[in-house]
């Protein structure tokens, strides 16, 4: 998009808009809401007074009109005028949330190998894994389990959470489907 000389207010915006921020351009161009208003609780540090903080290229989160945190890159330039005073900016965002789940998911496999490596004995595999799952998924437990396709049984190897009361215990065969 473009924005006038007050640089916070948009001029136009272009292209993808709708898709990644879930506002139709109208509504971003009233100030409705307005481009800084998007930005994800924990990257407002953006702002100061009100005003982005330059450098010209940066990634942040911005939270759609649904609700869904979508990650952004901005690359922003300013133009001067013929008396050398900034005139308009142009910028353009990218929305790439998807290679930011990939490194996500990149970093979480090698913390989980990482992990396993130190693990000295079969026994130590399990809580070192759920450790990782917990707190890779940020999740308020998870469980290991394993299945007997002889015994057709399954059993809690292994609970944390609020799955640690289930561990060690034979599940019921009506809660299983495979």
């Amino acid at each position: 998009g473009e924005f006038g000389k007050d640089l916070l207010e948009p001029v136009f915006y272009h292209g993808a808009v709708e898709r990644i921020t879930g506002y139709q351009e109208e509504d971003l161009l009233r100030g409705n809401p307005r481009w800084e208003q998007l930005l994800h609780p924990d990257d407002q540090i953006l702002l100061t007074n009100g005003v982005m903080l330059l450098p010209v290229e940066r990634e942040y989160r911005i939270l759609r009109k649904d609700g869904q945190v979508r990650w952004v890159h901005e690359v922003q330039q300013l133009f001067a005028g013929n008396a050398g005073q900034i005139s308009y900016a142009q910028g353009a965002i990218y929305d790439i949330t998807m290679r930011k789940q990939r490194e996500f998911e990149i970093r979480a496999v090698a913390a989980v190998s990482s992990r396993l490596s130190m693990a000295t004995s079969r026994a130590e595999i399990p809580p070192l894994l759920l450790q990782q799952v917990n707190q890779l998924l940020q999740a308020r437990g998870a469980a290991l389990m394993l299945y007997d396709p002889e015994s057709g049984k399954a059993i809690c190897e292994l609970g944390t959470g609020v799955w640690e009361k289930f561990s060690g215990k034979e599940l019921p065969d009506d809660d299983i489907t495979y």
